[in-house]
């Protein structure tokens, strides 16, 4: 007993097996979880116990409740345990032809899948739908038909109307149809790449050269305005010059200080004459 932790450990490491909730309903699925499990199982070379104890690990969901309500003695006899999981979700007991006409699609297989699948019911169920009588080709085709399930009621509606006489022709049809899925699938993911892309480029260049312009513009039309505001404040100024030579006969000392500045000189002081109508540093 202190071993069979052990071994369910080296069995999960070594194959990974998934939980059996049940919630797809499929005896197929649920017919490949037990022989995964067995596999495993021997592959590791664990005991009948050890087995059932993984067994009871691994149920899940609804099913849980349906190994939780059987006997102590059954849930740890592995043949027991064997024999009443195959009757309860493998389909063990039921006729090959009742699973055939209780077929129905998958949701998660394509119709074209779903149809190998149905062939290979038929063909247990001894049908003859391949190489029967036309009725019975046309009976197989109508029982796939009706059997496609809700989500694909459209394509049961064209295949009706089309009359479809076999199996052969049904299979054409559908492997068209998928090719063509697939084809406008593809199409359809390269489009929205394309748009994507063209999207997510934004004309950055065209904007920074429209913003230099502006501020050119900008800049530009302020430098015109400064030199106008100059031109008047240089002629403002030199009406205020000329008024005071009229009136006091002499230029500002600002005035000759800035020719000394524009000619690169300075303003020295010059000695007076001794006049009293000439001021220091106008002789």
């Amino acid at each position: 007993p202190r071993e069979a932790p052990a071994s369910r450990a080296r069995l999960l490491a070594f194959s990974e097996p998934k939980e059996f909730n049940g919630k797809d309903a499929s005896e197929e699925k649920a017919r490949a979880w037990f022989n995964r499990l067995k596999s495993a199982s021997r592959c590791d070379g664990m005991t009948g116990d050890e087995v059932c104890a993984l067994f009871g690990d691994l149920i899940a969901g609804p099913p849980r409740q349906w190994y939780l309500q059987l006997k102590k003695s059954t849930r740890t006899s592995w043949t027991e345990l064997t024999d009443l999981f195959r009757v309860q979700y493998c389909g063990k007991g039921v006729s090959m032809a009742s699973r055939y006409y209780h077929a129905s699609k998958h949701v998660d297989e394509t119709p074209l899948e779903y149809l190998y699948r149905l062939n290979v019911a038929g063909m247990r169920a001894k049908i003859r739908y391949s190489d029967g009588t036309s009725e019975e080709e046309r009976e197989h085709v109508e029982l796939f038909i009706n059997t496609l399930g809700a989500q694909e009621q459209e394509l049961a509606s064209r295949l009706t109307l089309m009359e479809v006489p076999d199996t052969a022709t049904l299979e054409k049809k559908l492997r068209v149809r998928q090719r063509s899925l697939a084809h406008q699938k593809k199409t359809l993911f390269g489009s929205n790449r394309f748009r994507q892309k063209a999207q997510t480029s934004t004309p950055t260049p065209a904007r920074a050269v429209h913003a230099v312009q502006i501020t050119t513009d900008e800049y530009d039309s302020g430098r015109e305005g400064d030199s106008d505001e100059a031109q008047i404040c240089d002629q403002d100024r030199g009406d205020e010059e000329r008024a005071k030579l009229f009136v006091t006969g002499h230029a500002p000392q600002q005035d000759n200080a800035r020719r000394d500045f524009e000619t690169g000189g300075a303003v020295h002081d010059r000695p007076n004459c001794g006049s009293l109508r000439h001021s220091k540093g106008d002789c």
